[in-house]
């Protein structure tokens, strides 16, 4: 007969495995707690990690290029993700922008604007000069480092080539190749060879005004005259002599024996009567003290004059040839 086998006693040993066990299953499983990475304009974090990540993972962070650290540094440069899905501890810029080399103000110019990466740097000449090249640089990323994005411009002296010549005239210093910004010219008739004296007719000065730019039109030289359409006693007939720049009073209207005649008179000149409604006065034969004389307008209207007390009306015209 076989004898019954007794059971083993339970151990301490095999008491402590099983509640080891049991404590493993009942801790939580590890989860991704932080779904985001923190981003910043001027640092990123190192290694280019991807989330979500695990609560307890270490962003380290570094400047993006175009930036540097900021000297001191006394901020964190690191945050830790915690199982509620937040970072700690907060972190702060660490990283500045890089500057590019100030180019400095160029030449009878000067420059505007900031050096940082980014930002631009605009250039301006002085009066009388041209800005040759891009007005605008940019502080730009090259690489690792940050460079302007092109050649400073230069400012370069603004020049004319001589005006037009015209004909029956000429300009001062002709002889020149080459003017500068603001100088001037003036322009004259040469003599007619005739009795009749050309005028200059348009602007007598011309101004270099830009690059091989002039302020106007050159003049012309012409042989103008005032015909008179018909005479009142007392009246006037005006010459403008644009070659010396003023009128001359030419002849005047007499009464003979009720009939009208045109007799010369004596040369009587004012000087730059070149404005609209001016009133002018010439001086002239003892037989006719003064002769106010009032421009309406420009030749081809109608002129008002008071001789010896008396109002008349002359009514001229010009024409050229």
């Amino acid at each position: 007969m076989t004898a019954s086998r007794r059971p083993r006693p339970f151990s301490s040993r095999s008491f402590v495995q099983i509640l080891l066990v049991t404590l493993v299953l009942r801790l939580p499983a590890p989860t991704d707690a932080c779904d985001e990475i923190p981003r910043y304009v001027s640092m990123k974090p190192k290694g280019n990690p991807e989330a979500p990540v695990s609560a307890g993972f270490t962003a380290e962070y570094e400047c993006r290029p175009g930036y540097r650290l900021i000297v001191p540094l006394v901020r964190p440069t690191s945050t830790v993700c915690q199982a509620d899905g937040t970072w700690a501890p907060p972190l702060q810029d660490i990283c500045t922008r890089k500057s590019c080399p100030h180019p400095g103000d160029p030449l009878n110019g000067r420059v505007e604007g900031s050096t940082r990466f980014g930002s631009q740097m605009n250039y301006f000449c002085n009066e009388g000069y041209d800005l040759v090249g891009n007005s605008v640089l940019r502080c730009e990323l090259s690489g690792n480092e940050v460079t302007w994005s092109g050649d400073p411009p230069q400012c370069n002296k603004i020049l004319c080539k001589p005006p037009p010549q015209i004909q029956n005239g000429e300009f001062t210093n002709s002889h020149k190749d080459t003017f500068e910004y603001s100088e001037v010219v003036t322009y004259k008739c040469k003599p007619s060879g005739g009795s009749d004296p050309y005028s200059l007719v348009g602007n007598s000065t011309l101004r270099c005004s830009g690059r091989d730019e002039w302020s106007s039109d050159p003049p012309e030289c012409k042989v103008t005259y005032l015909e008179q359409k018909f005479c009142i006693v007392n009246s006037l007939e005006i010459l403008w002599d644009g070659v010396r720049n003023h009128h001359i009073v030419k002849r005047f209207c007499v009464d003979s024996l009720n009939k009208y005649q045109m007799e010369n008179s004596p040369v009587a000149t004012r000087i730059h009567l070149n404005i609209y409604n001016e009133i002018v006065t010439y001086s002239c034969k003892p037989s006719v003290d003064q002769m106010n004389i009032h421009w309406l307008e420009r030749a081809g209207s109608f002129v008002l004059g008071l001789i010896d007390g008396t109002l008349n009306l002359l009514s001229v015209k010009v024409k050229s040839q």
